[in-house]
């Protein structure tokens, strides 16, 4: 927790130092929203308590919406809800993330990024505690300055937490791609 306060601060830090250059090059808040559907297959899983790997056929979905703010001019911090559900473990979760996305041109026009997110599962109901990390690459195809579509390609490692009192936890490995909506 200490390592991503630390990165926050960071982050805001930088953000700050970026807005006092010259007035002919001063960056504006820029706020953004992304909805994502993901589709994911897992390359390979295990469990706490093993110490082998089990290669598995799992696949998966997950839908998210994002909603964040333009630190720089190519850098946005984005904090999101969504729902997973792992369809052959019937695992479903329901993720609270932080997310960085890092454009190659000003404000997303037109091209590459990579993203880093990470998060915790809340546990309610049915729905199982845990937590996740992503890496990821993708591409914005702008329709008009407002609308945007994003496709993105990433790995994603993945914990649920099936039973509190023995911490014996269900790790996978997954690939997916992720096509989704993105307006300022």
């Amino acid at each position: 927790m200490k390592y991503f306060f630390n990165l926050l601060f960071f982050v805001l830090f930088s953000g700050l130092a970026f807005s006092q250059q010259n007035k002919q090059h001063k960056h504006k808040i820029t706020y953004t929203n992304t909805n994502n559907f993901e589709l994911f297959g897992n390359s390979e899983s295990d469990f706490s308590g093993s110490k082998s790997t089990v290669y598995n056929k799992g696949f998966g979905f997950e839908l998210n919406s994002f909603n964040g703010f333009y630190i720089t001019r190519k850098l946005v911090f984005s904090v999101g809800v969504g729902i997973v559900y792992s369809v052959n473990e019937s695992y479903k979760a329901l993720p609270i993330v932080a997310q960085l996305k890092w454009y190659l041109n000003d404000y997303h026009l037109n091209g590459p990024f990579i993203l880093l997110n990470t998060g915790r599962n809340l546990r309610i109901g049915k729905f199982r505690g845990g937590g996740s990390a992503k890496l990821g690459i993708g591409y914005v195809l702008e329709s008009d300055y407002d609308f945007k579509y994003v496709i993105g390609v990433y790995t994603k490692g993945k914990e649920y937490i099936l039973n509190n009192q023995t911490n014996f936890n269900y790790n996978t490995l997954s690939v997916g791609i992720s096509i989704g909506i993105r307006t300022n």
